[in-house]
């Protein structure tokens, strides 16, 4: 806000002298000692403001790497102010936008320094996790494609196209994308365990390799334990699958289908007292769950 009024109070100023040396003539100017005054304090005011806008830009910036979105926008407002066309500051804001959540504010900046820099490649990549956040997958990939193409920001963009695959589904399709990730990237951590939950949807056991490498490098990965666990309980491994789930569990991810699967694996040992146990806490959970056997093994 102090930059704001500073730079009214410097036009107000400079406003008066720049009309009389409007109203000087060419002839006069060789006369008259205000010529020189008047270069001299437009230069100023031109110093002053490119000072401003280049602190505020830069103050922003600071912002917003500490992810301090909410902040960091005055001062990239008031320095797009100074310079409308500065795709850095609209792609910047963009970022603050897509930070906050507002994806659809995201995407028009994101487009809007792309109308700047067709070439924009951040803007591009921006715009397609935008896209792909609230559900728009046919303009992710478009918009992904293009960076693949283009030879761009290849890890971000194939790591994207394997998300919007397995959103619709596409869970083979999406699989090569993520071995390219981890190809380039072997600690990705993401990559590594959406490829696990790809291969799981057709039964390739080899997800559970994938799930151990997430958790080696992140022990606290809770969904990481619960997938691993649904792949033991496929091989018949319920004890395996008990202890992933109780650590999943323990990790708070509290899911009515983890608690059920938790019964379904005690029923499966013969254990009646536990399986009950647990199909009523998966019951607690989500009252709309089916469980068949649980009448079985509570009565």
């Amino acid at each position: 806000m102090g930059n704001t009024n500073n730079l009214k109070k410097i036009n107000q100023h400079i406003k008066p002298i720049l009309k009389k040396a409007r109203d000087i003539t060419p002839w006069a100017i060789r006369r008259n000692k205000w010529y020189i005054l008047v270069i001299t304090l437009f230069l100023l005011v031109v110093a002053f403001l490119t000072f401003f806008a280049t602190s505020d830009k830069q103050n922003g910036l600071n912002l917003l790497a500490d992810k301090e979105y909410e902040e960091a926008l005055p001062y990239l407002n008031r320095s797009l102010e100074f310079n409308k066309d500065d795709k850095n500051t609209i792609f910047a804001l963009g970022q603050c936008m897509e930070g906050l959540g507002q994806y659809e504010k995201a995407i028009q900046y994101y487009t809007e320094a792309l109308a700047k820099d067709p070439e924009y490649f951040g803007a591009h990549l921006g715009r397609a996790r935008c896209y792909y956040k609230i559900g728009e997958y046919k303009y992710a990939k478009k918009a992904v494609e293009y960076l693949i193409q283009k030879g761009q920001k290849l890890h971000e963009a194939k790591y994207l196209m394997g998300m919007v695959h397995m959103k619709q589904s596409r869970y083979y399709l999406a699989v090569p994308f993520f071995n390219a990730v981890i190809k380039a990237q072997p600690k990705h951590v993401n990559a590594l365990y959406h490829r696990g939950v790809c291969k799981s949807q057709y039964n390739d056991f080899s997800a559970i390799t994938d799930f151990n490498n997430v958790i080696e490098l992140k022990p606290t990965f809770k969904h990481a334990y619960y997938n691993r666990g649904i792949m033991y309980e496929k091989k018949f491994w319920y004890k395996k699958a008990i202890k992933d789930y109780k650590k999943a569990d323990a990790l708070l991810l509290r899911k009515a289908d983890l608690y059920k699967r938790m019964g379904d694996c005690y029923f499966q040992m013969g254990n009646k007292e536990l399986s009950c146990k647990w199909y009523k806490k998966a019951k607690t959970a989500d009252r709309y769950l089916r469980i068949p056997q649980q009448n079985q093994v509570c009565s």
